[in-house]
């Protein structure tokens, strides 16, 4: 990575704009790479507790970039872990305010 840096800011010196245009590219793949991976484990911790399937989402990812990634997105959970609790607790409230309610009629 610095080697490219180094070759950037030569070709900046040099002036020479297809080798610029060519390693600011690269720069910017291997950033927008390294952004989708960092997004996978950060989005695959929130949704899982399963540990194969992090370690199997994010070496889809790995080895296979961009279409490994679109098929992490297919197969990942709907939800996120904290949705699936927040649900279960409006579950759990909703049940509890319904037998509430029918206790009151009763009376």
């Amino acid at each position: 990575m610095v080697n490219i840096l180094v070759t950037i800011l030569n070709a900046l010196q040099n002036q020479n704009i297809y080798t610029l245009l060519c390693y600011t590219a690269l720069v910017y793949l291997i950033l927008v790479f390294i952004a989708v991976i960092f997004w996978t484990v950060r989005d695959v911790c929130n949704r899982s507790q399963s540990i194969l399937f992090k370690s199997f989402s994010i070496l889809l990812v790995l080895f296979f970039n961009i279409f490994g990634f679109l098929i992490y997105i297919i197969i990942r959970p709907q939800k996120t872990l904290n949705e699936l609790a927040l649900e279960q607790s409006e579950l759990e409230i909703l049940k509890k305010y319904k037998k509430h309610r029918q206790l009151k009629k009763k009376l």
